[in-house]
C-alpha cells in the first residue's frame, strides 16, 4: 500500500511504494533526501562486523551531520554537467540536454542543424550574407552614418591642415588628420570582431555596436601596422625588381611584378582576420604561417575574394573614379596652396625677426582657393561611403562564415593560455624593466625625439596668448588654459587617492611621474624617460590603464595625450586599480548610538 510523506524542506507531499518503508528516497521537488517510516519496529539485528569506512553511504553522512540542510534550495543545477541554471530554464546552454527529457533540447538541435560545414561554404555565403544584413540593418545604418561622418571629419581635417602655414598648428592639424583617417579604416575590424563572435555563437541578430572612436582608431593603426609588417618583405623585392627592369628599359615588366607582388602577399587576408579574432593573434603576423593555410585552403579563400571583391566593386570603382578624374585637379589645387603656404610661412617668421611691423604681407593676402573643383569628389566619397554601409556587413558576414566553416583547418587559437593563480607576497613587488641593449637605448633616444612637435605646439599656445593685443582675448585663453590644468589636476588627485597615495603628489612633476610609475606596474628609475620620451610615456600608460581594468589601447592613448580629459575620467570613474587598497579615512565608521540601553551600565559595572 502506498504511504504519503512530506518533505521537510520544502514541504511537498510524496507518494512512495510499500516497499520503500524504512529506506530514504530523493525529493522530486528540492531533490533533497526524506526518510520513509518503516511499518513496525524490526527486530534488533544481530551484530555485524563493523564496515569500512570507505565503504559508508555518502548519503547516510550527509543526514547524520544535517549537512543537506546546508545546501541552496533555490539554485538549479544541470544534473548532466553541473551548469548553473535559471529557475524557469529547462534546457542548459552548456551542454544542451534538456533536463524534463533527459535528451537534447530544441534548441540545441537547432544549432545542430544550422551548424555550416566545409563543403557548405560555396553554397550558402551568398543567401546567408544576404539575410544577415536584412535581418541586422541596425548594422548597416550604422555603419554607413559612422563611416560618412568620418570621412567629412577627415576631410575637413586635411583642409584645415592645408589652411595652416605655421608650424606648430600645422603638426597638430596633422596628427587629427591621421587619426580622423585611421578611425574609417578601424570601425570596419571593430565590427567584424563582433559578427564573428556571434558567427561562433550561432547567432543570426545583433542588437546593437557601441561604436568605440579610440577602439577604432587603435585598430586602424593596426591594420596598417600589419600591412607594413606582414607586406615589407615582397614590397622591397617588389622594388628592387622594379629598379632592376628599369635599369634594363624594361619598366613596364618591373611594375608589373611589383603590382602582382603586392597583390599576391595580401591573398591570405581572410585567414589573417580569422587569427585576428582570437584572443592569441600571433600566428596572423607569421608570413610563412598564413600561406601554409592558405595552401591548404586555397580554392574557399579564392572564393572568399570573388564575393567580397564583386560585393565591393561599386565602391573601389567609386574610389578609382575619383582618383583618375579628380586626383591631378586635386594635387594641383593642394601643390598652390603648399607654394602660397611657404611663402606666409617666410612673411611669419621674418615678421617676428623685425617686430611685426616693418614687412608687407606677400601678394594682396590669403587667398581662398576654388572649391568648386572638390565638390564633386567630396560627393562621390561621400556616396561610396553610405554605400559601404551594405558591402561592409555582407563582406564581414561573409569572413565570419569563412571562420566559421573552416574552424578546425585555420589552426586557431580560441582560448588564451591558463595563467595560474599565485598569491600576492605581503611586501608588494614592482616590475623592473632593464634597458641593458645599446640598440634598444638607441632607439628610445629616436623615439624621444617624438616630443619636439609636443613641445612645439606647448609653447606655440604659450606664446601666442603673450602676443595677443587683445585683453580680453588673453584672460579668456589663460582661463581656459588654466582651467583645463586645475581639471587635470583634481582628476589625477582623485585617482592618486583611490590608489593610495597622497594626492598633492599629482601637483609636483617628480612625484607624479614616479606615482604614475607605480600605478603601471613600472620602477622609479624610469622617471626621466617617462618625462621626455613619449614612446616610453606611452608604454606606461598602457600598463596603467590595464591595471585599472581599462582597454590599454584607448584609454593608454587617451592618457598620453588628452591628459585633460581623461585623468577626470579615471580618476571619477567606478574603475579600481587591481593592487590599490581602501585607506582607513574612506571606510564609513559605524553609528554608535548615544543612548545606552539598562543592561549596559550593569554590564559595565
Amino acid at each position: 500500500m502506498p504511504i504519503k510523506v512530506r518533505c521537510p524542506s520544502c514541504k511537498k507531499v510524496l507518494t512512495a511504494p510499500d516497499a520503500a518503508r524504512g529506506k530514504a528516497v530523493r525529493c522530486s521537488g528540492c531533490q533533497g533526501v526524506v526518510k520513509i517510516p518503516a511499518s513496525a519496529p524490526a527486530a534488533a539485528p544481530t551484530k555485524a562486523k563493523k564496515p569500512d569506512k570507505n565503504l559508508q553511504d555518502s548519503t547516510d553522512m550527509l543526514l547524520s551531520i544535517r549537512a543537506m540542510d546546508a545546501i541552496d534550495r533555490n539554485s538549479k543545477v544541470c544534473p548532466k554537467c553541473g551548469a548553473d541554471m535559471d529557475e524557469e530554464q529547462t534546457e542548459c546552454s552548456v551542454c544542451g540536454i534538456d533536463i524534463t527529457t533527459g535528451e537534447i533540447g530544441r534548441t540545441a538541435q537547432r544549432s545542430q542543424k544550422k551548424a555550416l560545414g566545409a563543403n557548405d561554404f560555396s553554397k550558402f555565403v551568398w543567401s546567408d550574407a544576404k539575410k544577415f544584413v536584412g535581418k541586422n540593418k541596425n548594422l548597416m545604418f550604422q555603419t554607413m552614418w559612422v563611416t560618412s561622418f568620418r570621412v567629412i571629419a577627415t576631410i575637413l581635417a586635411f583642409a584645415i591642415y592645408l589652411w595652416c602655414y605655421r608650424l606648430p598648428p600645422k603638426f597638430l592639424t596633422g596628427f587629427v588628420t591621421l587619426v580622423s583617417f585611421l578611425a574609417i579604416f578601424g570601425w570596419p575590424w571593430y565590427l567584424f570582431l563582433k559578427v564573428v563572435n556571434a558567427a561562433l555563437d550561432k547567432k543570426d541578430r545583433i542588437k546593437r555596436v557601441h561604436s568605440d572612436y579610440f577602439s577604432s582608431v587603435s585598430l586602424g593603426l593596426k591594420f596598417f601596422a600589419w600591412l607594413i609588417v606582414f607586406g615589407l618583405p615582397m614590397v622591397l623585392l617588389g622594388f628592387v625588381m622594379l629598379w632592376v627592369f628599369r635599369a634594363s628599359g624594361q619598366a613596364m615588366v618591373g611594375t608589373f611584378i611589383t603590382a602582382a607582388a603586392m597583390i599576391i602577399i595580401y591573398l591570405p587576408f581572410p585567414i589573417v582576420m580569422a587569427h585576428m579574432a582570437m584572443p592569441v593573434q600571433n600566428a596572423a603576423w607569421l608570413v610563412p604561417k598564413m600561406f601554409s593555410l592558405f595552401w591548404r585552403l586555397l580554392k574557399p579563400t579564392l572564393y572568399w575574394w570573388v564575393v567580397v571583391t564583386t560585393v565591393n566593386l561599386p565602391l573601389v570603382g567609386g574610389l578609382a573614379a575619383v582618383g583618375a578624374v579628380y586626383g591631378p585637379t586635386v594635387a594641383e589645387m593642394v601643390t598652390d596652396i603648399e607654394k602660397e603656404n611657404d611663402a606666409w610661412r617666410a612673411w611669419f617668421y621674418k615678421t617676428l625677426e623685425k617686430g611685426g611691423r616693418d614687412t608687407a604681407p606677400p601678394g594682396e593676402g590669403r587667398k581662398m582657393p576654388d572649391l568648386t573643383k572638390v565638390i564633386v569628389p567630396v560627393v562621390i566619397l561621400i556616396v561610396c561611403s553610405l554605400y559601404s554601409g551594405f558591402s561592409s556587413v555582407y563582406s564581414i558576414r561573409a569572413t565570419a562564415l569563412y571562420v566559421v566553416a573552416f574552424k578546425k583547418s585555420l589552426d586557431l587559437t580560441s582560448e588564451a593560455p591558463e595563467q595560474k593563480f599565485k598569491p600576492k607576497s605581503k611586501t608588494p613587488t614592482r616590475k623592473v624593466r632593464p634597458v641593458t641593449s645599446p640598440a634598444l637605448n638607441g632607439i628610445l633616444v629616436v623615439m624621444g625625439l617624438s616630443i619636439l612637435p609636443v613641445m612645439g605646439v606647448y609653447l606655440f599656445l604659450i606664446q601666442t596668448l603673450i602676443e595677443f593685443e587683445d585683453t580680453r582675448m588673453k584672460i579668456v585663453l589663460g582661463a581656459m588654459l588654466g582651467g583645463a590644468i586645475l581639471f587635470c589636476i583634481a582628476g589625477k588627485w582623485v585617482a592618486f587617492q583611490k590608489f593610495g597615495r597622497p594626492g598633492w603628489k599629482s601637483a609636483i612633476p617628480i612625484y607624479n611621474a614616479v606615482t604614475i610609475l607605480d600605478m603601471a606596474g613600472w620602477d622609479g628609475q624610469y622617471a626621466l624617460a617617462f618625462v621626455f620620451f613619449p614612446w616610453v610615456r606611452k608604454m606606461a600608460m598602457n600598463d596603467v590603464a590595464d591595471r585599472w581594468g581599462l582597454d590599454k589601447n584607448s584609454y593608454g592613448l587617451g592618457l598620453t595625450f588628452l591628459p585633460f580629459f581623461f585623468w577626470p575620467m579615471l580618476g571619477w570613474g567606478k574603475t579600481m586599480h587591481s593592487d590599490c587598497y581602501v585607506p582607513k579615512e574612506w571606510v564609513p565608521r559605524p553609528a554608535v548610538s548615544k543612548k545606552k540601553k539598562k543592561g549596559d551600565d550593569d554590564e559595565e559595572d
